[in-house]
């Protein structure tokens, strides 16, 4: 016996992959309430036709499921479990174009920092240590920090380093030192804000320059 055609979860009919033999709606394949079968001469055989029908009905899962892998990228258990909050898919549909749009380039800027001169670089400024989408790189000033205010602390607080200096552009740390513009730490050091005129970056030798004005 070969299947020709099949529908199931309340859903139309559907033609059977390979089959000819069978018009469902406009076209064979596409869902309809009724089918058109075409049965081949009397000589070449005997035919039955069976039909029955389920009552059993799809689990809320698979139902999310399909849905979003026709409409997403695919389903996790997060994302069906989220689908499941709405009573009909068109309410899930509807809240998923009020959400704000994801784009690939905010993303990957956010997590990149490519350097197309040495005054100027793409991304964003590095978080505390253990932030998610923290970035690193050799450079504790660079091109971007021109015209900043910079902090310099002796005194040790919460998150900064006893008897170092912290340097700090904006609240974030970006060095600590034992040394600073000529001075070694000792408990007669006191903090200072600066003005940055000027990064160099060399991006191959260790070091480079940061004319200083104070502020």
């Amino acid at each position: 016996m070969s299947e020709v055609g099949q529908a199931y979860g309340g859903y139309g009919w559907y033609g059977t992959a390979g089959t000819a033999d069978i018009t469902c709606g406009s076209g064979n394949g596409n869902a309809a309430s009724t089918c058109t079968l075409y049965v081949p001469a009397s000589d070449v055989g005997q035919y039955r036709v069976d039909a029955w029908e389920s009552t059993r009905r799809p689990l809320m899962n698979h139902t999310a499921s399909r849905m979003l892998v026709q409409s997403t990228f695919g389903p996790t258990r997060q994302s069906i479990a989220r689908f499941n909050d709405f009573d009909t898919p068109k309410q899930w549909l509807e809240h998923q174009m009020s959400l704000p749009p994801s784009y690939l380039r905010t993303y990957y800027r956010q997590r990149t920092n490519p350097r197309m001169s040495t005054a100027i670089q793409a991304g964003t400024i590095r978080n505390y240590e253990c932030d998610v989408g923290t970035r690193w790189h050799t450079y504790a000033f660079t091109g971007a920090d021109i015209g900043k205010t910079l902090k310099v602390y002796a005194t040790s607080s919460s998150g900064r380093t006893a008897n170092t200096f912290t340097l700090e552009i904006d609240g974030y740390k970006r060095t600590e030192t034992t040394g600073w513009n000529g001075e070694t730490w000792s408990v007669a050091s006191t903090d200072q804000t600066w003005y940055l005129c000027y990064v160099f970056e060399h991006p191959t030798v260790p070091g480079g320059v940061i004319p200083l004005g104070k502020h």
